[in-house]
């Protein structure tokens, strides 16, 4: 019997900028739509279409045309919110996996009101290397990664504010959904906790781990190109410095939320 979280959509910007994007999207999508009945949604957004294939999964797949060079994961991360109508969301990086009974348990968090933000996982992101994808591709059991835990390493050795979280659809909106200033691979998941703590509202934290899987880096990683760099740190530190009105009156200007 598929988890029955029939409640949420899975939203998932894409860019295949390797091989290994698509290898990744593809575990991952026959993971969650093999055990549960979410809503998924993936865009593709990029010069070529390179993930028309995913349509045979039984999911929501679209393709628009962006030359630009990097992608601008929040712009097209609040476009999906927009137009989802499930209650809930799950906001997935493309090459991140964690147990679905931590997936469930974040969605019971929102049900119950007593999160707006959940993440289905402690902090702690396991970088998988290529070889265990590869035996996690050809099996699908999560617990070929669950099982080598103890053998891995956690992601630049902190904990993670991103890869996945869920949210209150409606309430998420209200407080300006993903801060767009941000663009490319930025702060964009530290500056949401900040956001959110700031503004006094309550987030969970389901115990268990998430799976970053492995995949070559390009020009959308962090340091790639230090002005854009600068750039995004500011927008967080500008939301840091705010007080909890301020930031209301700041989050109001943004023009994603005017239309």
């Amino acid at each position: 019997m598929k988890i029955n979280i029939s409640d949420v959509s899975v939203i998932i910007p894409l860019r295949v900028d390797c091989q290994e994007r698509l290898v990744n999207i593809n575990m991952i999508l026959g993971y969650i739509t093999g055990q549960t009945n979410v809503s998924i949604f993936v865009l593709e957004a990029d010069a070529i279409q390179k993930g028309a294939d995913l349509s045979r999964f039984d999911i929501s797949y679209r393709f628009i045309k962006d030359d630009r060079p990097v992608l601008h994961h929040t712009r097209y991360r609040n476009e999906m919110i927009k137009t989802c109508t499930t209650p809930y969301i799950a906001v997935w990086d493309v090459d991140v996996i964690a147990p679905l009974s931590q997936l469930y348990s974040a969605v019971e968090k929102l049900r119950s009101k007593e999160a707006l933000v959940s993440w289905p996982y402690d902090g702690i992101c396991y970088n998988v290397p290529q070889e265990t994808c590869r035996e996690f591709a050809s099996t699908g059991n999560i617990k070929s990664l669950t099982s080598r835990r103890k053998d891995l390493f956690p992601m630049f050795g902190s904990l993670s504010n991103g890869g996945i979280f869920l949210a209150d659809r409606e309430k998420y909106m209200e407080i300006g959904m993903e801060n767009e200033h941000i663009y490319g691979w930025g702060p964009e998941d530290v500056e949401r906790l900040k956001r959110i703590t700031i503004l006094g509202l309550p987030v969970f934290r389901v115990r268990g781990e998430l799976y970053h899987l492995w995949h070559p880096r390009g020009i959308n990683r962090l340091y790639a190109d230090p002005k854009r760099d600068m750039m995004c740190f500011r927008e967080y530190l500008k939301v840091c410095r705010y007080t909890r009105e301020e930031l209301l009156n700041y989050i109001k200007t943004w023009e994603w939320i005017k239309n």
